[in-house]
């Protein structure tokens, strides 16, 4: 059952996001009682972490997880007043979580759309996308959906996604404000997009299928690297004016 949460840091220094991922995946990965882990080198990870953001002026992450294992997972470690070190000189503690949004899988499942739908997507934290060695900045329908069908199709147990070839024909940008960010990967210096872009649905053989996964976007984020922080989004579903 995908959940969103909001993990506050008692601390006025906004931490270093390698250090900040690194605790927060270990979390994870590292088994437990009772626990398996998590393989750390997995392409779709059950979990997502933003990078270190503010929120009502409090410091803090984003995390998201998909499976009841991991979420318990979560409420096991980011428990109030627990201290993490963050790199070899910052010492913060957690601060009591706030689930942010869950549905089950049946609920994404059930969402539904027609000819003319239209989803604002607002890039939160830098995104980037990869095709093979390539990197691409622009969020085409495509590259921005398929994505998150895999993960679909590995963790919800509910029936397949299979997004036609020619999504691209079906799903249009129709408006958007986006620029280029410097971000730092494995000590690489990158660029990602972020703003926002609306997406609108010109057919309706993809509809529904593009309405679940638009609302499972939030839990799964888009794009590479999604552990280390890049690919945070909200969607907003953008209804159409009635005609004069």
């Amino acid at each position: 059952m995908p959940n969103r949460y909001w993990i506050p840091l008692d601390t006025r220094q906004v931490p270093k996001a390698t250090h900040l991922h690194a605790v927060v995946c270990d979390w994870f990965d590292r088994p437990a009682d009772g626990y398996d882990g998590v393989d750390h080198s997995a392409g779709d990870k059950p979990y997502r972490i933003s990078a270190p953001a503010s929120r009502r002026g409090e410091l803090g992450v984003e995390v998201s997880t998909l499976t009841d294992a991991v979420d318990d997972r979560l409420r096991q470690v980011a428990v109030p007043s627990r201290t993490i070190r963050l790199g070899s000189e910052q010492e913060v503690q957690v601060g009591r979580g706030v689930k942010l949004s869950s549905n089950s899988w049946a609920e994404l499942a059930q969402s539904t759309a027609v000819r003319g739908a239209t989803w604002r997507v607002h890039f939160m934290t830098p995104t980037m996308f990869r095709t093979g060695q390539q990197s691409h900045l622009l969020p085409t329908p495509s590259l921005l959906l398929g994505g998150a069908a895999r993960t679909w199709n590995l963790r919800s147990g509910q029936a397949d996604i299979e997004l036609p070839r020619d999504l691209d024909r079906h799903i249009h940008v129709t408006d958007l404000s986006l620029e280029s960010a410097p971000i730092e990967v494995g000590g690489a210096r990158l660029n990602g997009l972020i703003g926002y872009a609306d997406f609108r649905c010109v057919s309706d053989g993809p509809a529904e299928a593009a309405a679940t996964l638009f609302s499972f976007l939030p839990y799964v984020g888009v794009g590479s690297h999604k552990s280390r922080g890049l690919g945070c989004v909200d969607v907003e579903v953008r209804r159409r004016r009635p005609a004069a």
